[in-house]
């Protein structure tokens, strides 16, 4: 995987983890957004949110796992997912 995947999955990973008072599977049960960013290559893995991203595309998961592996799949839906010139950036956040 490359490097400017990995990143992301780990940093919305550790977010996820930090906002919630216990990070167990339990815990998460229903508490998790899939946030695909669909960010162009000229735009830094950390440059890449909400804002400048290209295309942001959310959806339900049940644990980080489901998250993570949803993440490019619900942005593939989206049509820009397949540009040679775009990468999606998978986030975790914790629904309010």
């Amino acid at each position: 995987m490359p490097n400017q995947l990995r990143e992301p999955f780990a940093a919305g990973v550790s977010s996820l983890c930090r906002a919630l008072p216990s990070c167990g599977i339990h815990a998460m049960m229903n508490t998790i957004l899939v946030v695909a960013l669909v960010c162009a290559n000229s735009v830094a893995a950390p440059d890449c949110t909400r804002d400048t991203a290209l295309d942001v595309v959310t959806g339900p998961a049940h644990s980080l796992q489901e998250c993570l592996v949803q993440g490019p799949t619900i942005a593939a839906g989206s049509g820009r997912a397949t540009d040679k010139d775009t990468y999606v950036k998978t986030r975790c956040e914790q629904r309010h």
